[in-house]
């Protein structure tokens, strides 16, 4: 019993000394990863990638970012960077399905992410 506790709170303790993890799983607010701030650009095409998102995401994020099955989008430049929104994209954690490379495309990810920034 003893042993099955230490096992226990090792592994909390090396779970919380990840950076950005909270107890969910779920990083914590404004982290996404370790993304090089310079690693993607995000002088996308809104336009474009609201289409994108209204093919792909909307299902889950809802009308506009709202939210529903996936978390509320909007006012999600507040909390992540530009390149941390395309991390999270790339790199999905969850339930969240992997679009990229395929469908997505780096040019479609940089677009996905200025729509996002405008929520």
């Amino acid at each position: 019993m003893k042993s099955r506790f230490v096992t226990i709170i090792t592994l909390l303790a090396a779970w919380f000394s990840m950076p950005g993890q909270t107890l969910a799983g779920v990083p914590a607010s404004g982290t996404a990863g370790d993304p090089a701030p310079a690693a993607v650009a995000t002088s996308g095409d809104s336009a474009h990638g609201k289409l994108l998102f209204n093919r792909y995401c909307v299902v889950c994020h809802g009308t506009a970012g709202s939210g529903g099955l996936g978390p509320s989008l909007r006012k999600v430049e507040s909390r992540l960077s530009g390149p941390q929104i395309a991390h999270q994209i790339k790199e999905p954690r969850a339930a969240m399905p992997r679009l990229y490379p395929a469908p997505l495309t780096e040019d479609d990810v940089r677009d996905v992410v200025s729509y996002v920034q405008t929520l």
